[in-house]
């Protein structure tokens, strides 16, 4: 098994090695299936910054790489913004995809921005898409 991602990458892609998404040198936005939100690439970093990628530290070189690539893991933020006008999205794994799950992803290269909706939950967005992310 492994995980799969929904979203966008900045074209062309790039990953660094085959595994996991902080391991993308591209810009990133994306979901997971376990239904995790996360930003890639050299401007991440900022509110949601993974805790685990915040510090070097030399028995987890995976952390390390996450910092020096740029990683943000969104979902708990994006949770607390949602948290006044959809006091459910703080349910465990609300955007977990499931069998039969449909996920709609609406782009505006104007404002850029990528907006995602899983079956019946609350939409989130993820801002600053590049002109080059392609779904």
């Amino acid at each position: 098994g492994g995980n799969m991602f929904v979203g966008c990458v900045e074209a062309p892609f790039d990953p660094r090695q085959e595994g996991w998404v902080y391991e993308l040198k591209s810009r990133s936005w994306c979901l997971s299936d376990g239904g995790s939100v996360f930003v890639t690439g050299p401007e991440s970093g900022g509110p949601g910054f993974a805790e685990d990628a915040s510090i070097a530290d030399a028995d987890n070189p995976q952390k390390n790489l996450a910092k020096h690539l740029g990683f943000q893991q969104m979902t708990e933020y994006l949770k607390q913004s949602l948290y006044k006008q959809f006091p459910d999205v703080t349910t465990p794994g609300i955007w977990s995809l499931r069998e039969g799950s449909v996920v709609t992803l609406t782009v505006d290269r104007d404002l850029q921005e990528l907006t995602f909706e899983v079956d019946d939950t609350p939409p989130f967005t993820l801002h600053n898409l590049s002109a080059g992310a392609r779904p």
